[in-house]
Parts: C-alpha cells; sequence; structure tokens
C-alpha cells in the first residue's frame, strides 16, 4: 500500500511538472514562432504589422520654404563712374536676398517604397495576363465564328448548285 501510495505521488508530481512545463511561455512562443513560419498568410500579416510599427528609414528629403524679398540700395553718382546714369543722381541697385522661414524633413522608408513597387509590378503583370487571355480568347471566338460561317456559305452554295442542276434536268 505505501507502495503504491508512492507510485500515485510519484505519478502526480510527474503529470504536473510536464503540465508546468507545456504551459510555459517560451513553449508557446516557440510554437506560434512556427506556425506564423511555415503559414504564408500569417507570415505576410505578421510581417505587416512588424514594418507598420518599425519602419526603416533610410532616406530623407530637406525642402525649404522659402519667402523672397527684393531690397532696393542707392547708389549716388559721383562723376567718377562712367555706367552711372547722366539724367540722375541715383542709381538703384537691386539685390535678390532669399530668406528661409520654414525647413520640413520628408522622411521615406525605402522598403515600403520597393514592397509598393513589387506590388505595382505584381498588378500589372497579373492585368496584362488577364488582357492577353481575353484577346486569345476573342481570337478563339472569331476563329470559330469564321469556321461556322465558311460552313453556312458551303451548305449555301451546295443547294444552289443542287438546285441549279435539278433546273437542268441532270
Amino acid at each position: 500500500m505505501k507502495l503504491r501510495l508512492q507510485r500515485l505521488k510519484f505519478l502526480f508530481v510527474a503529470t504536473a511538472i510536464i503540465l508546468v512545463a507545456a504551459c510555459s511561455e517560451q513553449k508557446k512562443l516557440t510554437k506560434a514562432e512556427q506556425r506564423v513560419l511555415t503559414n504564408p498568410n500569417s507570415f505576410n500579416y505578421i510581417g505587416g504589422k512588424w514594418a507598420k510599427l518599425n519602419p526603416c528609414v533610410l532616406d530623407s528629403v530637406v525642402k525649404y520654404i522659402d519667402n523672397e524679398i527684393i531690397k532696393t540700395d542707392t547708389f549716388y553718382n559721383h562723376g567718377d563712374i562712367v555706367y552711372a546714369p547722366a539724367i540722375r543722381d541715383t542709381m538703384f541697385i537691386h539685390r535678390l536676398i532669399t530668406r528661409y522661414d520654414t525647413t520640413r524633413i520628408y522622411l521615406r522608408d525605402k522598403r515600403i517604397e520597393n514592397i509598393l513597387k513589387d506590388s505595382i509590378q505584381y498588378y500589372q503583370l497579373s492585368s496584362s495576363k488577364a488582357e492577353t487571355g481575353a484577346q486569345i480568347a476573342k481570337q478563339e471566338a472569331e476563329k470559330s465564328s469564321r469556321i461556322v460561317i465558311l460552313w453556312i456559305v458551303l451548305f449555301a452554295v451546295e443547294n444552289v448548285i443542287l438546285i441549279v442542276l435539278k433546273v437542268r434536268g441532270l
């Protein structure tokens, strides 16, 4: 009886250890990773979520929004300068001064751009395949309609020949 009770205790402890080990977080994570890696739909879904949460910014575009100001300076004619106008004593010099008011930095995620380019290529390719299939089906329909028309014409010609032969009495 004592031996039987010890065996039951041992089985109970072993079962508890197995159940605890089977429900460990690491084992659950490993199992979930394997499910995601083996199922392409889950892999694409989880990969898209990860890409949205972790953008890969490799390039940025800096854009300056500016206001242009024209400043007028005056220059007085002292007679030594040849190119100054002779009628007036004052010459106006216009200088263009550019002052930057706003600087905007646009971050570009090259990975997402490449994924979108690949998607565009995929849809263009599938669209061209569908168009090619439609053209082939149209050509086949035209061929079959030509054959039907040819049979109708042959049947009509045969009937005309038979009528002509009966009228002549042959």
